[in-house]
């Protein structure tokens, strides 16, 4: 699949596919909640929850490819969570191009690892903190 310069602009909704699959690691639950069809590309969403760190920034580094030997490039779509400043609890959400495969029957989500960031403010950009090694996998039926 030809390379995608940038996001997505993942405006037509096609369909909505629940995923609600948990996999823990140590001391860290990701759920993919749900994976959304857009006409130019797709969304994939999490929960990213670690009891007892607050505060906390998650990044997740995640690589997305199907049955048919597709790959998918992801970019970070958004996040927001630890409303109750004793856990680290995100929903976060990655933009992945190209369009799914019409054939695929089946989406792999690998996330190799889960890093915690902070803002630097001297270079203007997350700077990674702390790494905690994965890998959850998700595998996701396509309807």
């Amino acid at each position: 699949m030809a390379a995608q310069p940038r996001p997505p602009a993942l405006r037509e909704l096609r369909a909505v596919i629940p995923v609600a699959q948990t996999r823990t690691r140590g001391d860290w639950s990701i759920t993919c909640l749900a994976l959304e069809r857009y006409e130019d590309g797709f969304k994939i969403t999490f929960r990213v929850f670690r009891p007892g760190l607050w505060p906390c920034n998650p990044l997740l580094a995640l690589t997305v490819d199907d049955d048919r030997g597709g790959a998918y490039r992801p970019w970070i779509g958004g996040g927001n969570g630890a409303p109750n400043r004793v856990d680290c609890d995100w929903h976060v959400a990655h933009n992945c191009a190209p369009a799914l495969d019409p054939q695929a029957r089946e989406v792999r989500v690998t996330i190799p690892e889960v890093q915690l960031t902070e803002f630097d403010e001297t270079q203007h950009r997350l700077r990674v903190t702390q790494r905690y090694p994965g890998p959850w996998v998700f595998m996701i039926a396509l309807p």
